[in-house]
Formats: C-alpha cells, sequence, structure tokens
C-alpha cells in the first residue's frame, strides 16, 4: 500500500517539476531569445 502510495506522490512530484520546467522555457524574456539568435549567425 505504501509503495503505491509512494509511487503516486513520485509521479505528481516529476509532473510538477516538468510542467515547472516546461513554464520557465516557454516564459523567457525576449531580450535572451534575440540574443541567442545573434550568437547562432556568428557561429556561421
Amino acid at each position: 500500500m505504501l509503495l503505491i502510495a509512494g509511487l503516486c506522490i513520485g509521479c505528481a512530484n516529476a509532473w510538477h517539476w516538468v510542467a515547472q520546467q516546461d513554464k520557465a522555457m516557454h516564459d523567457e524574456p525576449e531580450a535572451y531569445k534575440s540574443e541567442d539568435k545573434k550568437e547562432d549567425k556568428k557561429d556561421e
């Protein structure tokens, strides 16, 4: 019983962490994105 409860809590924790990281990636300010594009052009 405790094994199943731990598995459910672990899955919920992982889901929360992935959702948080996904939100952080998509909420990057535009300034960072434009700097990344400038660096990519320099490499070419």
